[in-house]
């Protein structure tokens, strides 16, 4: 049932100036007050978000890109679970280490296909908003070909394994670097695709891991080389090794919960814009039915002044007699004897019949 944004004090200062859909019905915020709720579904309105650059959603976008996104970050979701399962029951010694490797290698494929799927170029539409990070084609591109290093690493893996050549394992555990540092340009991506789908929380955690795993992993690296190389920076290599080992896993982690919340937040995704495009045909129908009662009252008013206008004719036509007299120019009524105009009229009268001897004497002289 819809809520009244004004039965709900604003907690946040700050009016929506901007076109921002809602986060769970997509209804348009615009003009609403920061800490209030959505008139349509009761929501709370949260204050000025990061990526108030984006205007728009992702349950703006197509349906077919939607259930995209939707199906690659299921897939990115399933792989993180099952990198989990298979790590635990290989330490449980309820796999063996090949079965474990080969599992391992389904699942890399699995997420650099996912990696393809989720980085497809979105598509623009008239109310798509431009966005330097998502429409950035070489950040697209460094995210989908920085996943091969996963596959290479278990090709290296899978070399050394059936060579009993050392060198393609250490080759490989060099590449499992380059799957490490494959993730910032991925993180990235997907923290904005995060945000454009409204989930500003898993934007923001996906940032903190791409962060750890930047920073922190390549300051591992560089100890770790010293290290390796007999340099030492006495008692801070042992402490800050472990410490950075730490802070990796956990970046690690983080960035595996937050797909698999944005796996969760793209199934919504769905979910809203199936409402939504309900909503709009159920709006299109109400305004349909309206403009037809509006016609048939049009219709009505007209079709009674018309009758009215026909019963005011037939009134006027019973009360006007069918034949008018003429005027005095085509009718002559003799005037009474005696009157004036009588006497004039024996005047005026020309004696047309009167003989020469009928004439007066003195009007014969």
């Amino acid at each position: 049932m819809p809520i009244e944004p004004a039965t709900h004090p604003t907690s946040q200062p700050g009016t929506v100036t901007k076109d921002r859909p809602c986060q769970n019905c997509g209804y348009n915020l615009r003009g609403l007050e920061a800490g209030g709720r959505c008139p349509e579904c009761g929501t709370p309105i949260s204050a000025r978000r990061p990526h108030d650059r984006l205007t728009d959603g992702l349950v703006d976008a197509p349906m077919w890109y939607i259930k995209q996104i939707a199906l690659a970050m299921g897939m990115m979701a399933a792989v993180v679970i099952g990198v989990i399962l298979t790590w635990l029951a290989f330490w449980l010694s309820l796999l063996p280490g090949i079965v474990m490797l080969a599992a391992m290698t389904l699942l890399a494929g699995l997420w650099f296909a996912a990696s393809w799927l989720a980085t497809t170029r979105r598509p623009i539409e008239d109310h798509t908003t431009p966005d330097p990070i998502l429409d950035h084609d070489r950040l697209r591109t460094a995210s989908r070909w920085s996943q091969v290093a996963g596959l290479l690493v278990f090709a290296l893996i899978w070399t050394a394994l059936i060579t009993n050549l050392r060198l393609f394992g250490v080759l490989g555990g060099l590449a499992s670097i380059g799957v490490l540092f494959g993730l910032v340009p991925l993180g990235v991506y997907l923290s904005a695709l995060a945000d454009w789908s409204g989930d500003t929380g898993v934007g923001g955690r996906l940032r903190a891991a791409v962060w750890c795993i930047a920073v922190c992993g390549s300051l591992l690296i560089f100890f770790s080389g010293l290290g390796m190389i007999g340099l030492s920076f006495g008692f801070l290599a042992p402490v800050l090794v472990p410490i950075l080992s730490l802070i990796v896993m956990v970046g690690v982690g983080l960035f595996g919960w937050s797909v698999i919340q944005l796996s969760i937040g793209a199934a919504w995704a769905i979910q809203n814009s199936i409402e939504a495009e309900q909503r709009r045909l159920r709006l299109e129908e109400k305004r349909r039915r309206r403009a037809q009662q509006a016609a048939e009252q049009a219709e009505r008013a007209a079709a009674a002044m018309a009758e009215a206008d026909r019963r005011f004719e037939q009134e006027m036509d019973e009360q006007i007699p069918d034949a008018i007299p003429l005027s005095d120019e085509h009718t002559h009524h003799p005037p009474p004897k005696g009157s004036p105009s009588a006497l004039d009229e024996k005047k005026i009268q020309p004696a047309t019949d009167a003989t020469p001897y009928e004439l007066a004497p003195e009007d014969e002289q």
